[in-house]
């Protein structure tokens, strides 16, 4: 199944989660050219993140070892919009890495 792993240092309470994960299922969705119930969304907050030395907001979009199926670009694709989809954080502190 695949995943994408969303991490981030920002709290989540009082976050709409569940339009998060709806949003983002829907653009893996589309993007791997499957039904959403094929897709799965890990959304982590308040994990301890140092990006480029500073604990400023920041976010890690990862598609996991789920995704063996998945060719490079798509994956790329996947975490490209995940990571412009993510507007609770400055563009320049989301980072996104495919596992190959």
């Amino acid at each position: 199944m695949p995943c994408l792993n969303l991490s981030t240092n920002v709290g989540l309470t009082g976050v709409e989660t569940p339009s998060i994960l709806s949003e983002e299922t829907k653009i893996v969705a589309k993007l791997i050219n499957k039904p959403k119930a094929y897709v799965m969304i890990v959304l982590k907050g308040s994990v301890p993140i140092s990006f480029g030395g500073a604990e400023e907001p920041s976010c890690i979009c990862k598609s996991g070892a789920q995704c063996y199926n998945l060719d490079l670009e798509t994956k790329s694709k996947m975490l490209r919009r995940s990571k412009t989809s993510t507007s609770s954080w400055d563009e320049d502190r989301v980072w996104s890495a495919a596992a190959l």
